[in-house]
């Protein structure tokens, strides 16, 4: 008896196809609506709300109380951490910063490879991102942080030490974009072969790395008499007449050894009463007293002079003062540091347009008259009164001119300086002048050269 065939029934397939495709979408609105109710539950509880698509695919209602009842938000996303001013949040915006390692060629870098932060809708307003490095970056324990501005310049803007274990938090900086974040191997140092000193003078010891831009710059100090010399960050400070040797080593274990020589203290018959030395107008237009240059309200900079980021002294000072910064549990950035002539065209007019030119010109500089366009200055995590206090304000204060900083507009010189106090101001004026200067009572640049600060009209 012959069996008949069971023919394909295209209605059961049709059917078991629906089941199948109602079930997933069911699936599917379980996993959104769960979702939708704990990044709703995060955003209420002030938490940290987790991403899980590189798209904001929220609840409208969602969406609608981040912008209304949160100051700024903070999301994760794989292993990225953005805090942004919550009202630019939008549903299905794109949550996911641009990055990617390459390899940098000009003339500050020979194929240095980095992280390379690219421009993209975050770019423009975050606040901060926070992200993962690399492990060729991780594991030197030190990066740089340059700053790409329009014209593809690249500008060094923070060497750090990180604290957090393998992850980077990038503070957005005004006019750039762009970032990359590298480390640069220093290859070696060398110094002045000798010093010599009298007893009770101090000189700097003045060290150059190759290359020039490496970035970890910290060195350590040893196997010299103590009884004839101190040395402290980098400052030789002479006791007794005598001759020594200071042994200089470098993070790669590249030493330079410098000879040193105290002679006695003559005795003067007459002391002859110390006579400050006067400010003085170079060729190049700017101020200087004694080689230090001045930029005040009484000695501007000419509107040409543009140095193109902070000087490598500053940020070599800068880099040593981080590291033991860190050492102390306190943590230190530039949050604006080189401003061109033009750049302050518009913030001052900004200022005057909000307060009134009379106000405006007690905590801003009139165009020319900034030391942000020294290179020599920056401002310091937080440019607000709301700094004033704070534990990395304190250290700021109390240690800065270890390593030639000074806090340029020290609180109650205000009839000095023309400015109001500022806590996160520093300026570089090199070892020898900050260590004056701090004996003397951390007073103002103006209050110890004996200058004035003051608009002509």
């Amino acid at each position: 008896m012959r069996r008949r065939k069971r023919r394909l029934r295209i209605d059961r397939v049709l059917i078991c196809l629906l089941i199948l495709v109602g079930l997933i979408c069911i699936v599917r609105f379980t996993i959104y609506t769960i979702y939708g109710f704990k990044i709703l539950n995060q955003a209420k509880k002030g938490e940290t709300v987790k991403l899980y698509h590189d798209n904001a695919n929220l609840w409208k209602s969602t969406v609608k109380y981040i912008n209304e009842n949160m100051d700024e938000i903070t999301y994760t996303y794989r292993n990225y951490t953005v805090t942004m001013d919550s009202s630019y949040f939008k549903k299905n915006m794109n949550v996911k910063p641009s990055t990617e390692n390459k390899k940098i060629t000009n003339t500050e870098f020979l194929k240095q490879k980095g992280l390379y932060i690219k421009n993209n809708n975050i770019m423009g307003i975050a606040s901060k991102i926070k992200l993962k490095l690399p492990h060729y970056l991780y594991k030197n324990g030190y990066v740089d942080l340059y700053g790409i501005d329009e014209n593809g310049n690249y500008l060094l803007l923070e060497s750090r030490k990180k604290v957090d274990d393998k992850y980077f938090t990038l503070n957005i900086y005004e006019n750039y974009s762009n970032y990359f974040i590298t480390y640069v191997k220093l290859e070696s140092i060398k110094t002045t072969q000798s010093y010599t000193l009298t007893e009770g003078e101090t000189k700097e010891i003045k060290v150059e790395f190759n290359p020039s831009n490496a970035t970890n710059k910290k060195v350590t100090y040893s196997g010299y008499d103590e009884s004839v010399i101190t040395v402290e960050h980098g400052l030789i400070k002479a006791l007794k007449a005598g001759k020594t040797t200071v042994k200089i080593k470098g993070n790669d274990m590249s030493i330079a050894k410098v000879k040193v020589i105290v002679e006695k203290k003559k005795e003067k018959k007459e002391e002859k009463k110390e006579e400050k030395p006067k400010v003085t107008q170079g060729e190049d237009g700017i101020y200087y007293i004694d080689g230090i240059m001045i930029v005040n309200k009484s000695y501007p900079l000419p509107d040409t002079y543009n140095p193109g980021g902070l000087l490598p002294e500053f940020m070599n000072a800068f880099n040593e003062m981080l590291g033991d910064a860190t050492s102390d549990g306190i943590k230190l950035w530039i949050q604006s540091g080189y401003r061109s002539y033009d750049y302050q065209v518009g913030l001052y007019d900004m200022y005057v347009r909000q307060d009134g030119r009379d106000t405006a010109d007690t905590y801003s500089a009139r165009p020319g008259y900034s030391e942000h366009q020294s290179g020599l200055a920056a401002d310091i995590n937080n440019p607000s009164s709301s700094f004033n206090g704070t534990s990395e304000a304190i250290w700021l204060k109390e240690n800065c001119y270890k390593y030639g900083f000074i806090i340029r507009f020290p609180e109650g010189e205000e009839e000095y300086t023309g400015y109001k106090y500022e806590s996160w101001h520093i300026r570089y004026v090199g070892k020898e002048l900050s260590n004056k200067i701090h004996e003397a009572g951390d007073i103002s640049l103006e209050k110890y050269y004996g200058i004035e600060s003051k608009y002509s009209n």
